[in-house]
């Protein structure tokens, strides 16, 4: 039986993921368990000249006044927390800076016997071991040294990456078995070098140390790039990336062209192939939205230097790619809705703006790319653009002043239709915005999220997406926050709407359509989107979403398919994830209400049946359940520990209340929620 499964999923994935998905995984895990990849990246043999100095950086006194007091202050500060031994990993709170894997250096497994089983780690998750690795925290040194000439920032720099090098020999230790984490090294390594160049701490044996730790890297990266190209993801994208940054980097090495056409070949394959002519992103995933564009930008930064150059059609999804993140950015905060996959990744953090903060991509992408002009786009100078630091750093300082045409969002949002994401709606009168979540899967889907709602307030998040916490938490927080059941939609009969068989992998592919859409007065008012998600149970949900006088009202239908019999029974349940603020919960004449107290005033969330269906009768609140962190608040139900909590970024849960309502109804069947918003009086 378990073997006739197995084959069954084996089938469903060719079908769904594609026959060369599938091959290149089948080939990567050949040359895996032969050995081949241990003998390819087996004792390293690198030698190499110091790097070149080839990214021409920006001027001292525009980074200077681009921060401005404040800015140069907090920078400072950040750079002397790491001086400390203390490093904030995915923008939480500072924590140790622990650059040596557990055990001895001169015991440490090779990597393929990590990924061949023939190994154990002993770390809970691997991705606090890799993240300080990254070496994305240099950027905030070289940063300061850059406006300080502090040498006690190049020396803590080069004294890391010492310490780096004894306790992870090449190939061996948990910190080289992705390639994907030496590729983001590399970028980290490069420039860093450059923004230590002038320090006395960069003496002529580091840098030639430099030089060779890069040639090992960028060597690690080849043997596994088909491991890449299965995943066609961010993995292929970083590690392409690598390759192209070694070669520039390392122009005497003999396989520097190799690396250069290679890294090129590979990175603009990936943009062509995983960003939708929409602008989405394969991941559907902010955070990887984030990723990707930082990637671009790099090598954006990069492709002048080597006289390379976009395609007019790489280029056009580059800009849609802008405009996409423009549509989902809250103007007030500059925050998002916490989509998709969210393990906080953010390669090159050059900017003091808070982790959470997507304005400062978002200016640097739009100064790079440009956006198509549009109702909601807008003309900035370059020296408008300069302002910003990342954009600085990133996209204006190669140009020159006045040959940027850049564009970037207007603070009031505009209604658009995401053809393959779902649609952003803008309140006509109130300050507030919705996402609303009909996705088009063309790769890999990360969470089972569709028809998902993310209400925004005046800055708040006030629908919230929970988010991803761990990919390898010990149970239940084994990625327990990606399910139907978490994200603010129906499930029905208590099933998500894909089927697990991995912790990143989902089939069963939902798939998502906007209804409404057109360009009557109503129309543009309002959303309707369904999904297939349990076709095979006969069901059909559709949901409606539009602005009220006072807010928002959500409409949530449950049809029957016409080959299924009418009037079935089914268990039905709608979710709601607030932020945890005080609130109150009562039992109304049609339904149940619920009101939060936030800092900006009082939203009230009431929930009923759609005129047609059945009523509720007294004592309907008995299928009507408000948990917090794991815990039962007001009505009866069994909580979940993992019911009741959001993860802002990765690693990070803070508590939440979750608001379900379970019945047992017949279909069809219409559920409304109408979100009121009252803003204080003063």
């Amino acid at each position: 039986m378990k073997l006739t499964r197995r084959v069954a999923l084996l089938f469903k994935a060719l079908h769904e993921l594609g026959p060369r998905q599938v091959a290149q995984f089948g080939w990567y895990r050949l040359q895996l368990k032969s050995g081949w990849m241990k003998l390819a990246t087996g004792a390293p043999h690198e030698t190499a000249s110091p790097p070149a100095f080839f990214i021409p950086l920006p001027a001292k006194d525009e980074v200077c006044e681009s921060l401005g007091a404040e800015g140069q202050a907090l920078l400072l500060q950040e750079a002397d927390e790491l001086i400390s031994g203390r490093v904030r990993l995915f923008g939480g709170e500072p924590v140790p800076l622990q650059l040596a894997p557990p055990g001895d250096s001169d015991s440490l497994p090779h990597w393929t016997d990590y990924e061949n089983r023939r190994a154990q780690g002993t770390w809970e998750d691997i991705k606090f071991v890799w993240e300080p690795a990254r070496f994305g925290w240099a950027c905030t040194l070289g940063r300061a040294y850059f406006v300080s000439h502090d040498a006690r920032y190049a020396e803590a720099f080069w004294q890391a990456f010492e310490l780096f090098r004894n306790a992870n020999p090449p190939y061996r230790g948990p910190n080289w078995i992705s390639a994907q984490e030496a590729a983001l090294r590399i970028l980290s390594f490069t420039i860093a070098y450059h923004l230590f160049a002038g320090s006395p701490a960069s003496t002529a044996a580091r840098m030639a140390a430099m030089g060779q730790a890069l040639a090992e890297h960028a060597r690690r990266i080849l043997p596994s790039l088909s491991y890449a190209r299965a995943q066609h993801n961010n993995h292929l994208l970083s590690e392409a990336a690598g390759l192209y940054t070694s070669g520039l980097a390392l122009p005497n090495h003999r396989q520097a062209k190799s690396w250069r056409k290679l890294g090129w070949r590979w990175f603009s394959f990936g943009l062509r192939t995983q960003i939708e002519a929409d602008g989405t992103y394969t991941q559907h995933s902010l955070n990887y939205h984030r990723l990707m564009l930082q990637l671009a930008l790099w090598m954006d930064c990069l492709r002048q230097v080597a006289q390379d150059d976009w395609t007019a059609e790489t280029r056009k999804l580059l800009q849609a790619a802008v405009q996409w993140l423009a549509a989902l950015v809250d103007p007030h905060s500059g925050r998002a809705p916490n989509l998709g996959a969210n393990d906080g990744a953010y390669i090159l953090p050059l900017t003091v703006q808070p982790f959470s903060d997507l304005r400062p991509v978002l200016r640097a992408a739009s100064c790079a790319f440009g956006r198509p002009a549009g109702p909601e786009t807008v003309e900035h100078s370059a020296q408008q653009c300069a302002k910003d630091e990342m954009a600085l750093w990133l996209a204006c300082s190669r140009l020159g002043k006045g040959a940027l045409p850049a564009q970037i969002s207007r603070p009031e949002k505009q209604r658009l239709h995401l053809e393959n994401s779902g649609l952003v709606l803008p309140h006509p009168t109130l300050d507030s915005w919705v996402y609303l979540r009909a996705a088009r899967f063309r790769g890999r889907p990360s969470h089972a999220d569709q028809l998902h709602f993310d209400l925004w307030w005046r800055g708040l998040n006030l629908a919230l997406d929970a988010g991803t916490y761990l990919y390898n938490g010990a149970p239940p927080w084994d990625n327990a926050l990606v399910s139907t059941h978490v994200h603010n939609t129906i499930s029905v009969d208590r099933r998500n709407q894909m089927r697990p068989v991995g912790r990143f992998l989902w089939l069963d592919k939902v798939q998502a359509q906007v209804l409404v859409n057109g360009d009557t007065e109503y129309a543009t008012r309002m959303a309707t989107a369904v999904h297939d998600g349990y076709r095979h149970r006969g069901v059909r949900h559709e949901r409606s979403v539009e602005p009220t006088a006072s807010g928002w009202r959500v409409e949530d239908r449950l049809l029957l398919n016409e080959a299924f019999p009418r009037h079935r029974p089914a268990k039905v349940r709608l979710h709601w994830l607030l932020p945890d603020l005080p609130w109150k919960a009562a039992e109304s004449e049609t339904g149940v209400i619920v009101q939060v107290e936030t800092e900006r005033g009082y939203v009230q969330l009431t929930i009923g049946a759609g005129e047609g269906c059945p009523q509720p009768e007294p004592g309907w609140c008995e299928a009507f359940s408000l948990a917090r962190a794991g815990e039962l608040l007001w009505g009866s139900s069994k909580v979940p520990p993992t019911r009741g909590w959001w993860a802002p970024t990765y690693g990070h849960l803070q508590p939440a209340l979750s608001i379900a309502i379970e019945l047992l109804v017949t279909l069809p069947y219409c559920l409304i929620s109408e979100w009121r918003l009252e803003a204080r009086a003063d």
